[in-house]
């Protein structure tokens, strides 16, 4: 993955030099996600971080539910495995932090309110692991995963970002073979910046919060771009439905987001997320 001495030769390999101090300032590090799917989920010991299989739960673990479905189980992350990896110290160095997710509906969050869950549990012992209450064409098999600390750039379908800091056009073509050069498929990640697929997604999260809905007033964007710069990634995951992966696709082919305002995120305050699914 790349750290931020080789985003710096990468800058330079694609003659961005005279860019760099803005392209690595709005750079953000985030956190890469290897997983390998096991054939028996006993192989992931309790507590660990997954995706898919079965959650790993306090004895008070209820399942949530949407349109009287239970929702699907994404990820658990044990975060002191997680703690050596979080450069920016945004999650508590331990504890549980888990994902759920309508994929029966492929919610997003100006869609389905309530299709998803996030839930932080400040302890990582006395779990028990939980059967799966999906069906199993709704359902993730367990992958086992380590982390390797990474950077992010801005996504290429924010071209205002470029235009704004006045990146002539042969920089912005430069910069966007620059980012795809970060890409991996498939593409799971805490924090960073999002890869996506369509719209960027923090000006969305500014208004959804502003108690719009469908359609967006993006005549007012201006308005709300400040408070959209609070909003952060918290988890990617996409598309993988190769032998070793999840099984999921999204829509698709696409990635689902999880989205969390930065002072909720300091206060470890998880009941605010929210979720947007984009595929091509």
């Amino acid at each position: 993955m790349i750290d931020r001495a080789a985003l710096t030769a990468l800058i330079h390999r694609f003659d961005l030099d005279d860019y760099a101090e803005t392209i690595l300032a709005h750079a953000r590090p985030g956190i890469h996600i290897r997983r390998t799917r096991v054939a028996d989920e006993a192989e992931i010991p309790v507590g660990a971080s997954k995706l898919g299989g079965s959650p790993d739960v306090p004895a008070d673990f209820i399942w949530q539910t949407w349109q009287g479905m239970p929702l699907t189980f994404i990820a658990q992350f044990k975060l002191s495995e997680v703690a050596p990896y979080d450069v920016e110290k945004l999650l508590p160095l331990e504890g549980m932090l888990y994902f759920f997710y309508d994929v029966e509906h492929l919610s997003s969050a100006d869609l389905n309110p309530g299709g998803w869950y996030v839930a932080y549990h400040p302890n990582e012992i006395n779990l028990r692991r939980v059967p799966n209450q999906t069906k199993h064409d709704f359902s993730l098999y367990p992958c086992q995963v380590t982390f390797e600390q990474m950077y992010k750039l801005r996504s290429d379908w924010d071209s205002q970002f470029l235009k704004m800091r006045q990146f002539p056009e042969v920089a912005v073509n430069q910069y966007f073979k620059l980012a795809a050069s970060f890409e991996s498929h498939p593409s799971h990640f805490l924090f960073g910046h999002a890869e996506a697929i369509q719209n960027p997604m923090e000006i969305e999260c500014a208004f959804i919060a502003a108690g719009f809905s469908l359609p967006y007033p993006y005549k007012q964007h201006n308005q709300y771009e400040l408070e959209a710069a609070k909003w952060r990634l918290l988890l990617q995951i996409d598309t993988d439905d190769v032998p070793d992966g999840h099984g999921m696709i999204w829509g698709d082919v696409g990635r689902i987001y999880f989205w969390i305002h930065q002072d909720r995120l300091a206060t470890r305050d998880f009941s605010g997320v929210l979720t947007f699914m984009q595929c091509t």
